[in-house]
């Protein structure tokens, strides 16, 4: 998106940090207090008001990303960003947005959602967190099939005793790590489910009932 968040000690920056942070609590928070599910209650609640502030320091974040962004962007002049993998090249993910915002297929405000959900997402603090402990949990779980010691060859040939960081193309090389990380997502996915709203009534397989809520 532009914008370095590991390297910006700015105070902006550790806001929007500290309120991702705090967001995702406050939502685990919200998710077991069922009197919380309804909105106007929620936001009467200190829970409520707080989450309103966290969040108005994303957008707050987001939006000065934007801005500074589209200062110093020209219409049909994308910075591409080459993948170290196969030399792919592919436009920056904020210039696509403009891009279309230009050709009126998106509004600002869909911009600031897209680049809410990038920057929440990719930055991987559960999910990531979450796929490494189920990750390391499988591979004790199975010593019988020495899946550890296979990973740590595959490294040891791949990386030898180098202490630099690995390069994407070396990671590229670690097929059975990778495949482990694949089963480890298959059977603990990290994010299991995605919600969607119904806007009108519909058939769902065998279910000739009206319902409110399926998993």
């Amino acid at each position: 998106m532009g914008t370095q968040l590991d390297s910006d000690s700015s105070t902006k920056t550790q806001e929007y940090k500290t309120a991702i942070l705090q967001i995702g609590g406050l939502l685990m928070g919200r998710l077991t207090r069922v009197w919380l599910h309804n909105e106007y209650i929620f936001r009467k609640f200190p829970i409520g008001k707080q989450f309103e502030k966290c969040l108005e320091k994303v957008h707050s974040f987001a939006d000065n990303v934007i801005m500074e962004r589209k200062k110093n962007w020209t219409p049909g002049q994308s910075d591409v960003v080459e993948d170290e993998v196969g030399g792919k090249k592919r436009l920056a993910m904020l210039d696509v947005l403009l891009e279309a915002e230009r050709k009126g297929e998106i509004d600002l405000e869909g911009i600031r959602e897209e680049v809410n959900t990038f920057m929440f997402e990719f930055q991987g603090h559960d999910t990531t967190a979450m796929a490494l402990v189920f990750g390391l949990m499988l591979l004790a779980d199975h010593p019988e099939v020495q899946l550890q010691e296979r990973i740590y060859e595959e490294c040891q040939t791949i990386l030898g005793d180098s202490d630099t960081t690995p390069t994407m193309s070396d990671l590229a090389e670690m097929k059975y790590l990778e495949a482990v990380i694949k089963e480890t997502l298959r059977l603990y996915p990290s994010v299991p489910f995605i919600a969607r709203e119904v806007t009108e009534d519909f058939m769902l397989g065998y279910l000739n009932e009206k319902i409110k809520f399926v998993l």
